[in-house]
């Protein structure tokens, strides 16, 4: 990470721990933990949730997460749609919609 003058608070150190496990071939359970790090934000990002791949190209995740730190704890959940479509060639375009909620 950078430190001294180069260092910027929005983006602190991170460590992540992480696992998924393939429930079929379409269908993946994960989950994560983060340790964040910096001169002015400490904290801690849990998260789990399932990845679903139902047509080529697409893929849909919902997850859960809790978020320690300072400021005190927020639990938050988050829906993605992602589309990916081959052009050929090594070429590909991506589209991509989350809707993120603070629960608490």
């Amino acid at each position: 990470p950078l430190t001294g003058a180069a260092a910027n608070p929005d983006y602190p150190a991170r460590t992540v721990l992480s696992a998924s496990w393939a429930l079929n071939q379409d269908v993946s359970v994960f989950a994560a933990h983060e340790w964040r790090e910096g001169d002015t934000f400490d904290g801690v990002l849990t998260s789990a949730g399932l990845s679903a791949s139902p047509w080529a190209g697409g893929e849909i995740t919902a997850r859960g997460a809790v978020q320690s730190a300072e400021s005190g704890d927020r639990l938050m959940s988050n829906l993605g749609l992602s589309q990916t479509w081959s052009l050929g060639d090594g070429w590909s375009l991506s589209a991509a919609a989350d809707a993120r909620e603070t629960l608490s």
